[in-house]
Order: structure tokens, then sequence, then C-alpha cells
């Protein structure tokens, strides 16, 4: 990645996956939640979970490649943290944190603008438009069934 141009792309479509799959739970009972995904022994809430706690994951990566932290966390627990606390929630509240944690993590792409062309950022962006794309098109597949 080497313009300004692709890295505002990419800032974008990191936005516009967010939108889309806020839309499509806007469309699923909450009781859908609970449904099996392709992930052995993962339901549709840990999908949606894990993407909160890998927007918290693609945000400390910034932040330490910024150089504002200085020790490498565990990411183990800097995933479980995350996916703890968004898991207990109801319908409503997910979307809500899932909102919130997407806009941390586009204020935190925006802010580090320069450290994008990293390759350890590139690699968990990938990753992360990867997880994206899973819960959306699972998401898409269960509002068909």
């Amino acid at each position: 990645m080497s313009s300004d141009q692709t890295k505002t792309e990419l800032i974008e479509q990191i936005k516009s996956l967010r939108t889309d799959l806020l839309a499509l739970l806007e469309k699923l009972a909450e009781t859908r939640l609970t449904r099996p995904t392709t992930r052995q022994g993962w339901t549709l809430r840990h999908e949606i979970c894990w993407l909160v706690a890998a927007d918290e994951e693609l945000r400390q990566r910034l932040e330490i490649v910024a150089g504002n932290i200085t020790e490498e966390p565990l990411w183990r627990r800097v995933r479980g943290v995350a996916m703890h606390k968004a898991q207990e929630l109801r319908m409503a509240a997910l979307c809500e944190q899932l909102d919130i944690s997407g806009s941390s993590l586009s204020a935190s792409l925006k802010a580090h603008f320069e450290h994008l062309d990293d390759p350890t950022i590139q690699s968990a962006i990938q990753s992360h438009n990867a997880d994206g794309t899973r819960a959306i098109n699972t998401l898409r597949t269960e509002l068909t069934n």
C-alpha cells in the first residue's frame, strides 16, 4: 500500500463492512444469535463478539506501531477480555457495542494513518476484513434460512 488514496479506501472498506453488518443484525431476531456457525462450537453471537475483539486488537496494534504502547500485550487476553465483555449483551446493546468499537477503530485508523503501511498493521487489517466478511456471509446465510 503506498498511496494516501489506497489507505483512505481501506478505512472506508472497514467502515462499510461494519455498516453492512449492523444493517443485517437489525433484521435478525435475537433468538437466532445462538445458532451454530461453520466454526466448530461457535454461534452467531461468538462471530459478532469476535469482531469487537478484532477491533480492539487492531486498535492496540496501531498504538504499538505508533509507539504509544511500549510492551506488546498478550493477544489472547486482549481478545478474550473484549469477547467476554460483549458476550453477555442483548442484541441492542451488542449492536451498540459493535458500532462503538467500529467507530473507535475508524478514529484510530485515521489518527495513525501514516502507519497503515506497516506489515504488522497490513496483516491485522487483512485478518480483520476477512473476519468481518465472514460474519456478514454467515448472517446473510442465516437470514435466508
